[in-house]
């Protein structure tokens, strides 16, 4: 999609937390892509599920989340990624979406 990050708004990350949702409730995957657009402009319940990722996905998926908040200036997308130091390392060190999706 042209310009996806540019595209993040609080709405496009409800939807993709709803569906996140019932995905999860489902028992099925969800693609790591998603957390792309739910980093940037997070609500208190996104922030929740993207510490779900953290915690309990996939290295995959950790990474995924992990590079959603990379780049948001707000205190608690820091604070969240303070308490993934090995998953912050590696997302400042160099990976990146196009690592993740050219390696499924």
């Amino acid at each position: 999609i042209y310009d996806l990050d540019k595209r993040s708004n609080h709405q496009l990350t409800r939807m993709l937390c709803d569906y996140a949702h019932e995905r999860w409730a489902a028992s099925r995957a969800i693609a790591i892509e998603l957390w792309r657009c739910v980093g940037a402009c997070p609500d208190d319940g996104a922030f929740e599920d993207l510490e779900r990722v953290l915690t309990h996905g996939s290295e995959r998926e950790q990474l995924a989340a992990a590079l959603s908040l990379k780049d948001n200036p707000d205190d608690k997308a820091k604070s969240l990624l303070a308490d993934f130091p090995a998953i912050h390392k590696q997302v400042t060190q160099g990976v990146c979406w196009a690592d993740l999706l050219a390696n499924p």
